[in-house]
């Protein structure tokens, strides 16, 4: 069998896989980049020169690595929120809301775990499985409701 000629599915790097790694490598050291990686860094905003010209990670390098873990948060919570809105969403008239997911799911951090949920419930409502209904101007006055799509 000949091995030279079989397609590879070996992943291609996108730019944010190349600047991610650099970002990480830059966090834990920035005196052992390498040249590469200090050029995407710097092309990117994510690294900057301190007044003794040492690299040093930027306020929006901090940004991204917390928009970064907010969003492996969202993604790990939900098939949890999915089950808990399938429990509480039993017909199109009942009104959920976030913090009834919230209790619902057990949480024990409010602050912590508010956001991860807040994120599904609105990506549920993007691809047309929940309808939002305000009542007020705040996330707090805001419920929403099964579609009969969900539903079905």
């Amino acid at each position: 069998m000949d091995l030279d000629n079989q397609p590879t599915n070996r992943r291609v790097n996108t730019m944010n896989d190349i600047i991610a790694t650099a970002l990480a490598a830059a966090k834990k050291n920035t005196a052992r980049l390498t040249r590469v990686q200090v050029y995407h860094l710097t092309a990117a905003g994510l690294l900057g020169m301190n007044e003794e010209g040492e690299f040093i990670v930027t306020e929006k390098a901090e940004r991204r690595v917390a928009r970064g873990k907010n969003a492996q948060l969202v993604a790990e919570w939900k098939p949890q929120v999915l089950e808990a809105v399938k429990q509480l969403g039993t017909d199109v008239e009942r009104h959920i809301r976030v913090d009834d997911v919230w209790k619902f799911l057990g949480c024990p951090d409010k602050k912590t775990h508010r956001t991860p949920i807040l994120k599904n419930l609105q990506a549920m409502r993007d691809e047309g499985l929940l309808e939002q209904h305000k009542r007020g101007n705040s996330n707090f006055g805001i419920y929403y409701t099964v579609t009969p799509e969900f539903l079905a």
